[in-house]
């Protein structure tokens, strides 16, 4: 009587995950901020003509509309095609380290919310030439000196409001703090733990 011995059969190779696949699940986030900064921005756009206000908390904060073709506050490194290159190349890099590399949650979150607001004000400026700003807020008496270097130029000014800003700009601010946390407290903290395990 011939026996044949039952040979384990090899388990399936899990299926590959396509690389678009885990682009929109590592960057759905990012897109998410793009979409409420631009419907913000269209609002207003519809709403209010350039350089209108309209009180939302009195005078403490208000709607502004206004078209910054520069850079954050207003500083001007170069003309407008300089802010769309770098961007551009900020999108790239962000993007590609969130799809290709493993990361830490809040460091994953911090460079989610920069490349959603970069992505938004890019968009601006190939829309636009300029980004759209309008969120206007009371801020404390503060004197600014104007800066001049070349193509580096700072406007001096009095400032008792906080310049105008929008959607994209707060997620950049914020990624930009959370990614220091991230850095110098939040990884380090997980580091130490696993070390001690």
């Amino acid at each position: 009587m011939n026996t044949t011995s039952a040979t384990p059969s090899a388990s399936p190779a899990p299926p590959v995950e396509s690389w678009w696949s885990r682009a929109f699940f590592a960057l759905w986030p990012a897109g998410a901020i793009v979409l409420v900064d631009q419907l913000s921005k269209i609002t207003i756009q519809m709403n209010m003509e350039p350089g209108t206000s309209v009180h939302v908390l009195g005078t403490v904060v208000q709607f502004t509309h206004q078209l910054n073709p520069a850079g954050a506050m207003s500083i001007r490194l170069g003309p407008p095609s300089f802010y769309l290159v770098i961007t551009a190349a900020v999108v790239i890099f962000l993007a590609w380290s969130l799809v290709q590399k493993p990361l830490p949650t809040a460091t994953r979150w911090a460079l989610l919310l920069v490349l959603g607001g970069a992505v938004g004000n890019m968009i601006d400026r190939i829309r636009l030439g300029a980004v759209i700003d309008f969120i206007d807020v009371e801020f404390i008496d503060f004197s600014m000196p104007a800066i001049d270097l070349g193509p580096i130029h700072v406007p001096g000014e009095v400032m008792t409001r906080w310049p105008v800003f929008n959607v994209a700009d707060a997620c950049v601010t914020s990624g930009i703090v959370l990614l220091i946390l991230a850095t110098f407290i939040f990884d380090r903290h997980y580091a130490a733990q696993g070390d001690s395990d």
